[in-house]
């Protein structure tokens, strides 16, 4: 019975790792960023943040999603201080360095991360 029961986590355990959010960091320089206005497209809603990579980015390892576009929920920004940096950034032609999550609850569009900080580097 224990065995039983031990076997059944293992597998449990091992299917599972796979519903895990990855998370990582990417560099590179912000070619656009948006916010949604008032009227949503595409599934997109009123208030989250779309930012696109020059020439793309490489996925970190564990991490699934489009590598072009970050889409961020206006919730995970509040205070638009990741906007800010991204805006910065934008106008400096620096690179950032982006801290991004697959995770679902973050997830602002089907199929692309989510941005969850940002770090403006030197130049």
């Amino acid at each position: 019975m224990r065995l039983t029961l031990l076997i059944s986590t293992i597998v449990a355990i091992a299917l599972s790792q796979n519903v895990f959010a990855g998370n990582g960091l990417i560099q590179g320089k912000i070619e656009r960023v948006a916010i949604i206005g008032n009227t949503a497209f595409g599934g997109q809603v009123e208030g989250n943040m779309e930012i696109k990579i020059k020439a793309g980015f490489t996925l970190p390892a564990g991490v699934q999603c489009n590598t072009n576009y970050i889409t961020t929920k206006k919730i995970d920004d509040p205070n638009r201080s990741m906007l800010t940096m991204l805006l910065q950034a934008h106008e400096s032609q620096k690179d950032v360095q982006l801290w991004i999550t697959d995770d679902s609850t973050h997830t602002a569009f089907s199929g692309k991360c989510s941005l969850i900080g940002v770090i403006l580097l030197p130049l």
